[in-house]
């Protein structure tokens, strides 16, 4: 088991829209690189995750994980996304449960989000937040958290380039993987949900 929470140096450029930091994380002879840009004149933040020559592992492969505040955030909270059509399809999350549970040692999660446009608004009706990726560039599969600690929601999503079951195949290679996030337009969220 391999994880990027190390000491890093961390490298920072400025251009004229961005600051991007940059860190180096070393992971059993290989580098992987974490990039954060942050635009200067829009509220748009991005996240780079380019795994270079490190070999695609026999288990999960897990990035991009946020968790979210939802203390300022009158519940209930709402998810929104694209299912395989061209509308956006509404959830509210109620109930607790965690895509990212393995089911057995043979079997590393429950299951995932379809998102087949590389859109994931989160919130409620007046504060969401919009997360964006290309999945011609890399199919990473969101999965989700929702459960309830004390009197708030714990929500987490993170992204998946490889997980385990009776199916999976040896080889492949990890693709470099990048997530925008930023406000979303206010009426994103305001859909009936089913």
């Amino acid at each position: 088991r391999f994880t990027d929470l190390e000491w890093v140096t961390p490298q920072f450029e400025e251009d004229a829209s961005s600051v991007r930091i940059r860190a180096d994380v070393h992971l059993d002879g290989h580098v992987f690189t974490k990039i954060i840009t942050i635009a200067k004149y829009t509220e748009e933040v991005t996240l780079a995750y380019l795994p270079g020559t490190l070999p695609r592992p026999v288990g999960a492969v897990r990035m991009a994980i946020l968790t979210f505040n939802t203390a300022q955030l009158s519940p209930p909270l709402h998810l929104a996304f694209q299912n395989g059509g061209a509308l956006f399809e509404h959830f509210v999350l109620e109930s607790e449960f965690d895509h990212s549970q393995a089911v057995s040692a043979f079997v590393s999660s429950r299951c995932s989000l379809g998102t087949t446009s590389g859109k994931v608004v989160i919130g409620n009706p007046t504060h969401a937040l919009e997360l964006t990726w290309d999945p011609a560039q890399c199919a990473a599969i969101p999965m989700l958290v929702n459960r309830k600690s004390h009197k708030e929601n714990f929500v987490r999503i993170l992204f998946s380039q490889s997980e385990v079951d009776d199916t999976f195949k040896t080889g492949g290679k990890l693709l470099n993987f990048a997530l925008t996030l930023r406000p979303a337009p206010a009426a994103t969220l305001t859909a009936p949900p089913h």
